[in-house]
């Protein structure tokens, strides 16, 4: 209650300081000419005047009409219609209520005021006419490019991040890695996977760098292992031969289980995926490595730096929409 007072007090004495100091420039506009005559008519310290009367005139007025709701106007002879608050506040109370509840608060006179006014059609027949569509919307490029000119990124992407991290946390990260992975072994989809896996890894084998390299490292292989056969033999055909061998025993090998649907290494793998699959339900050591991989992607900087960049792109893009846009609107006005 006292930090209430010490307010009132404060706001009645900037309020009184305000009043004489609209008093003193009044004064001072009055008195100048006396003194210096070519001052005389001059445009502003007429404007000064009528400012500072017009400042002093409302203030009076103001102070006169609050004292005369709150308080009785002290004269020789009673002044009516003062001290009105303190006089009528049941009726004030009860009219005021009233009012705000048959005007305002009920359901009818809510629903007449919308159906007699009809914002909507009244808002789509002015938006109907080309000019007035297109000076609102240059005015909200405008007003929006504006803003996001002024606007200080930092709290902004501050406040992605925060989001993007309270969001991470939120996520229920393994039973999403769960149902994700439980839709694709219901469709099948894990095999089609494995098939362009294979598919790649063939492609990879049949490149010329590819054999090179692998001839390149049974060459090696044979110094260090078998260095009395590479002597016997020419290391570089022993090598070429191998890496024959070798892709076509890859390739044939990859070949079998592309086209067999039954094949074991197909069998091998839904297993390990179902394996997988349980584990991610049901394991507690699985639950700690995938809570403790959410916590590594929350504290990781690359996911600061990630929003913050993304926001950067966003905020320039928008930006540069906004123009491109104003640019336009501009450019068919000056044509129309």
């Amino acid at each position: 209650m006292t930090d209430k007072y010490a307010q009132l007090n404060k706001a009645k004495r900037l309020a009184l300081a305000c009043l004489v100091f609209a008093a003193g420039v009044f004064v001072f506009t009055v008195l100048l000419p006396k003194f210096y005559p070519n001052l005389q008519g001059a445009w502003w310290l007429g404007l000064i005047k009528m400012a500072s009367e017009a400042a002093l005139i409302g203030g009076l007025a103001d102070w006169f009409a609050v004292t005369a709701l709150f308080k009785p106007i002290p004269a020789q002879y009673p002044i009516p219609h003062t001290n009105i608050v303190a006089s009528n506040k049941s009726v004030i109370a009860n009219n005021l209520s009233l009012f705000v509840k048959e005007k305002f608060f009920h359901p009818e006179a809510i629903e007449k005021l919308i159906r007699d006014s009809d914002p909507a059609k009244g808002a789509g027949r002015w938006l109907s006419q080309e000019r007035n569509a297109t000076r609102l919307s240059r005015f909200i490029c405008d007003a929006f490019a504006g803003v996001l000119r002024v606007l200080d990124d930092k709290p902004v992407k501050a406040f992605i991040a925060k989001t993007a991290q309270k969001g991470i946390n939120q996520l229920d990260l393994r039973q999403l890695m769960a149902t994700s992975l439980g839709a694709v072994t219901k469709e099948r989809q894990h095999q089609v996977v494995l098939d362009r896996v294979l598919g790649k890894l063939a492609k990879l084998l049949a490149e010329p760098e590819t054999q090179i390299y692998i001839a390149d490292t049974l060459v090696v292989w044979l110094k260090t292992e078998y260095s009395r056969i590479e002597k016997l033999l020419p290391s570089s055909w022993l090598s070429e031969q191998g890496a024959l061998i070798a892709v076509k025993a890859v390739s044939s090998i990859l070949d079998d289980i592309y086209e067999d649907e039954h094949h074991p290494i197909r069998h091998a793998f839904d297993e390990q995926v179902h394996e997988f699959l349980y584990e991610l339900q049901h394991s507690p050591l699985m639950e700690k490595k995938v809570n403790s991989y959410r916590e590594k992607i929350v504290n990781d900087p690359a996911l600061n730096t990630y929003v913050q960049q993304s926001w950067a792109k966003f905020h320039q893009w928008l930006l540069t929409s906004l123009e491109d846009k104003m640019a336009k609107q501009k450019l068919k006005c000056r044509v129309c």
